[in-house]
Formats: C-alpha cells, sequence, structure tokens
C-alpha cells in the first residue's frame, strides 16, 4: 500500500503462512527476465 493507504494497481499482495508478502510488475518481470522498461520510450506512444 502506499503511504495514503491507497493499494497500488501493479501489487499483487499474498499471504503465505500468516506472512504478507507484495510482488509489484518489477519484481515480476525481473523474475521472468522480461525488460521491465524499453530501451526507447519514444517507441511507446
Amino acid at each position: 500500500m502506499t503511504t495514503h493507504g491507497v493499494p497500488s494497481p501493479i501489487a499483487i499482495h499474498f499471504s503465505i503462512d500468516g506472512r504478507h508478502g507484495v510482488l509489484e510488475a518489477r519484481h515480476i518481470a525481473e523474475a521472468l527476465q522480461i525488460l521491465f522498461e524499453p530501451d526507447d520510450p519514444s517507441a511507446f506512444r
């Protein structure tokens, strides 16, 4: 969650064995070895 208490739209909140975890888009992209940011941002208009 953000500092204002609003959940991030790009985060997955989960609980395993009573422990809370958060995965964000960047974590998922890194795990799948996908470039998170394009090399040339102007290519994505």
